[in-house]
């Protein structure tokens, strides 16, 4: 069999030659899209400055390496087969993480985590992309999401979530995407949302809008494909513009 294809130093070097010729220790963005990598390895720990990094359209399946990357921001790891994401407790200064297109499910952080694992440490958090893994309600509770102080954007359309629950306390929440999943229920969920002002919810199975009554910044609501019978339900929202 093939050894596993790692990130390396020398392919590192040889895309900032491509690019502009940095150094490892002084570059801000990487890009290696679609490279055939299936493990990072230890090579980031040269790239201190790092604060993008592009490593969608791999084969990775952990993310063991991206720790030492303490300055990181952007992190897009979008169309891999991560199934586990221990290993990211380091990078404190990430504020958006794209993961859609992953293999995420029940156990998102591995089997055995211990409490502070996962995402909870990623206090600068503001957007998370989920769509298109396998997640279901207890992995997302799993990854503690409710503990992102700063999280604005959650993107979790096509898993196999069936309730909102692990994100009813993101006091900062701005937009929810949350299409074709299981969802039946939003109660005792909304209240802990003040500021969202977009939340799709096409493709499920919810029936009650009277949950949807505490979010008086609602301006953007997508509901087609639910069980509804009728929009009766539906509260006042103020500033509600699209439907």
């Amino acid at each position: 069999t093939m050894a596993a294809l790692e990130l390396s130093e020398a392919l590192i070097r040889e895309q900032l030659d491509a690019e502009a010729g940095e150094e490892p220790h002084t570059v801000f963005e990487i890009t290696l899209h679609n490279r055939g990598l299936e493990r990072i390895g230890r090579a980031l720990g040269a790239c201190a400055k790092l604060r993008v990094l592009d490593l969608s359209f791999n084969r990775l399946e952990t993310v063991d390496g991206l720790q030492v990357l303490t300055e990181l921001r952007e992190l897009r790891l979008y169309c891999n087969r991560i199934s586990r994401l221990g290993g990211l407790g380091g990078c404190t200064s990430l504020q958006v993480l794209q993961l859609h297109g992953n293999q995420l499910g029940e156990e998102p952080l591995g089997p055995s985590f211990g409490r502070d694992d996962g995402l909870a440490k990623l206090s600068a958090l503001h957007s998370i992309t989920l769509d298109r893994n396998p997640l279901t309600d207890r992995g997302l509770a799993a990854l503690q999401l409710g503990k992102n102080a700063a999280l604005a954007m959650v993107r979790l359309s096509g898993t196999r979530i069936s309730s909102l629950a692990p994100l009813s306390r993101c006091a900062k929440l701005e937009s929810i995407e949350a299409n074709a999943n299981e969802i039946t229920s939003l109660e005792g969920v909304t209240g802990g949302w003040p500021a969202l002002t977009e939340l799709q919810l096409s493709g499920n199975r919810i029936s009650d809008l009277r949950p949807l009554r505490p979010l008086k910044r609602l301006a953007v609501l997508h509901l087609n494909d639910n069980a509804l019978r009728s929009l009766r339900g539906l509260p006042p929202l103020p500033v509600l513009v699209e439907l």
